[in-house]
């Protein structure tokens, strides 16, 4: 059984497949409690995997501002990373 940051990436994944199977309400859920571990752990990478993934799925569901707040994030830290073709 998986604790912690480890769990929170299990969750991110799972987020993202109940996304692709049209399970909208789920997967922002999962995607917004795994995000809290994440955050707490400063694992930044995965935090920038799950906010664009959350990001497409809030253009989804019509929250634009959130949708934004997600890309912005994850542009700056695909900056600060080196991550240029991703910014």
């Amino acid at each position: 059984m998986l604790r912690g940051h480890k769990a929170a990436r299990v969750r991110t994944i799972r987020a993202l497949v109940l996304q692709s199977s049209g399970r909208d309400r789920e997967a922002y859920a999962e995607y917004d409690a795994a995000l809290h571990v994440l955050r707490r752990a400063k694992d930044e990478d995965w935090e920038a995997r799950l906010r664009h993934n959350r990001a497409l799925l809030s253009i989804e569901l019509g929250r634009t501002r959130e949708a934004i707040a997600d890309l912005e994030w994850t542009r700056a830290y695909d900056l600060r990373a080196g991550h240029l073709t991703d910014a």
